[in-house]
Order: structure tokens, then C-alpha cells, then sequence
């Protein structure tokens, strides 16, 4: 699906895309659903939704969720992190900013843009994070119950 900004940046610009909220059948098996995006341009992108293992028809109620900013804007930064789950039910990790003159406390979002999750009966997933300050934030994910074996990746974008 191609997204065309309202207004053109003069440069290319960075996209963080993420997943707001899927519905797949109860008793699949989830296997890897992700979001992205490709062929980001000055006046827009294409918004990738891929599947893998599952029955398309076993899914509906896509909302995926996208930010553009400037790539070189010094107040704005986005990434990405992945935690690769092994007979988890959570896992964690840090985020160090590559920008440190922020002078104050920065805002930030953060979603999920992949995830892959098998023998799951019931899918309940979280992102939160925790003890943001002007170097870093830590995240977490936390699965309703503990899978077979899966990942999740996460975007985040911070404003100072």
C-alpha cells in the first residue's frame, strides 16, 4: 500500500511503522506477522503487511499505526530492538540514544513492527517502557503466557 505524505520533506525522511492491533482465530498458530516500511522517498513510502504460515483468512482487523520525521533533525531520534523469546513469558532490554545533548527529559513511543510467536493458545502481548532519562529508556515485552519459541521486534521514536 503506497502512503503519500500531505507535504513532501526536502529530504528523505526516517518511518517508524507499527503494529496497533491484529485479530487472528482462536487456535492458530500465529507464526510471523510483520510491518515495515519500504521505498521511503521525500514524498512518501510503502507500507509492507506480511504474513507467514498462516492462513490470510484466519486474519482481520489489521491497524497499523506509521510517524515520519526528518532524518537529521536534532531533537528527534527512531530504531528499532528484538528480543528473541526461548521458553519465555518476558524479556527485556535498554535503549542507549545515540543524541546525548538532550537537555531535558525526552517523550517516547514505542510499538511493535514484528512478531513471531508459536504454540501460543491465547495471544495477550505488551510493550512497556521504564526509567526514561536523556541517555536511554528500558523495554519490555510480556507474553500472556509463556510460548514455544518466537521473537518480537519493536520501534520506537523519542522526542526532546
Amino acid at each position: 500500500y503506497r502512503v503519500n505524505f500531505p507535504t513532501p520533506f526536502k529530504s528523505q525522511p526516517k518511518v517508524a511503522v507499527f503494529l496497533g492491533q491484529f485479530y487472528v482465530s482462536n487456535g492458530r498458530d500465529y507464526r510471523c506477522f510483520m510491518v515495515h516500511a519500504k521505498n521511503v522517498d521525500r514524498s512518501g513510502f510503502t507500507l509492507i503487511i506480511q504474513s507467514s504460515g498462516a492462513n490470510p483468512n484466519m486474519m482481520t482487523n489489521f491497524n497499523v499505526n506509521w510517524i515520519a520525521h526528518r532524518a537529521s533533525h536534532r531533537s528527534v531520534e527512531s530504531g528499532t530492538f528484538e528480543k528473541v523469546f526461548r521458553n519465555e513469558s518476558s524479556g527485556s532490554g535498554k535503549i542507549t540514544f545515540r543524541h546525548k545533548n538532550w537537555t531535558s527529559k525526552p517523550v517516547v513511543f514505542m510499538g511493535i513492527s514484528l512478531l513471531e510467536i508459536r504454540k501460543q493458545n491465547q495471544l495477550k502481548i505488551g510493550l512497556t517502557s521504564r526509567s526514561t532519562n536523556r541517555r536511554g529508556v528500558r523495554w519490555r515485552f510480556d507474553l500472556g503466557s509463556v510460548c514455544e519459541a518466537g521473537a518480537a521486534v519493536g520501534q520506537y521514536i523519542v522526542f526532546a
